[in-house]
């Protein structure tokens, strides 16, 4: 059994391993308004959610898109969720910890 670009350079020789255009539904935002879209974003130094990116969407191109699609659209241009990190409260000190350790107790 052969793989699809084994049988397309068998085929076509070198010229056909290059990517060829994907079909499939066009974008509505215009690619002038989403490299605005993400030049202002990368700019901005704290986050946003996706709530601002829609509005900002909507004002720069005049699309609508549902929120649940906005996080697909930022993960395609590249951007990452910022989650914060759990802070726990009632660590102990590092010297509590090194003499917990180095207590050997019988009980």
């Amino acid at each position: 059994m052969t793989c699809d670009w084994l049988a397309r350079y068998r085929k076509e020789g070198i010229n056909g391993l290059q990517n060829r255009p994907k079909s499939g539904r066009p974008s509505k935002l215009p690619g002038e308004v989403a490299v605005n879209v993400r030049r202002k974003l990368k700019e901005r130094k704290q986050g946003w959610t996706t709530q601002q990116v829609n509005e900002m969407i909507v004002k720069e191109g005049n699309v609508h898109y549902h929120q649940i699609y906005i996080y697909t659209l930022l993960h395609k241009w590249g951007f990452k969720q910022k989650v914060p990190r759990k802070v726990h409260v009632n660590t102990a000190s590092y010297e509590d910890k090194k003499q917990f350790k180095k207590e050997h107790r019988k009980y």
